[in-house]
């Protein structure tokens, strides 16, 4: 199996050696030079390629540091995963206030800040999030 790639490979080598040398079949030692060269392309490429085993437990910050790598050396993200991300972290923020201000109703927590937020939630917040929320399960 490996050897069928292995000749596979060599075949586009010398194809390749050919289109190079003007559609000429290359000599054998035209055809091995060309090998060679790919050869070491590919032992160049692997020597720069790191691989990283990122363990741990879950919700430790494996996802967290393969997107931040994924930030810092790729392209980023597609259109597509910043919208589902998008999605994801609009829920999220919803949540997280609406959880605050539950524990400040809870514990009785009054600041002036709460206060305009609470307002903020009761008019314009619950539609907004009402909104959001409907498009994205419809």
């Amino acid at each position: 199996m490996g050897s069928a790639a292995s000749n596979q490979q060599a075949t586009g080598t010398v194809k390749a050696a050919a289109a190079s040398m003007g559609g000429r079949m290359p000599s054998r030692k035209a055809t091995s030079k060309q090998i060679d060269k790919e050869l070491q392309k590919e032992k160049l490429a692997r020597m720069n390629t790191f691989k990283i085993l990122l363990l741990g437990g879950s919700e430790c910050g494996k996802t967290t540091i393969f997107k931040q790598m994924r930030i810092l050396h790729l392209d980023g993200f597609t259109t597509e995963d910043k919208n589902r991300y998008r999605q994801s972290i609009l829920r999220n923020v919803i949540d997280s206030v609406a959880q605050m201000l539950k524990a400040c109703e809870t514990y009785r927590i009054v600041h002036e800040y709460v206060i305009q937020v609470a307002n903020f939630r009761n008019n314009s917040f619950n539609t907004y999030c009402q909104k959001v929320f409907k498009r994205k399960h419809h």
